[in-house]
């Protein structure tokens, strides 16, 4: 963000800096939100966000990106694999950023 930073001594008039920009770090960490229910069967939508070292969203992580989830098993009647973005949990779908925010489709099954 932009902005300015003011001091104000003991004794004397506050002074103002200059207005400056403060910028986000390189992204170091991706954090992964949805809703904390989801219904076996059905999608939500999941949102990640880029976070720099200090918890701040890394803005300059944009484009692309090949992401690979895991954690998720098939259902076993009928046989049905978990996704994200349509594509099977455990192999690497691609994922757009933009500002350090992206988000997908995520479908579950009953195991």
């Amino acid at each position: 963000g932009s902005g300015t930073f003011t001091f104000t001594p003991a004794t004397g008039a506050p002074v103002s800096s200059s207005s400056l920009t403060i910028n986000s770090g390189t992204a170091t960490k991706l954090i992964i939100t949805g809703t904390g229910t989801q219904t076996a069967g059905t999608s939500q939508t999941i949102t990640i966000t880029a976070k720099d070292a200090s918890g701040n969203t890394a803005t300059a992580y944009t484009g692309v990106k090949s992401i690979t989830f895991s954690g998720a098993s098939a259902s076993s009647s009928p046989v049905t694999n978990p996704t994200v973005g349509g594509t099977n949990v455990g192999t690497a779908t691609n994922v757009t950023f933009s500002n350090g925010v992206a988000t997908a489709s995520l479908s579950l099954y009953h195991v």
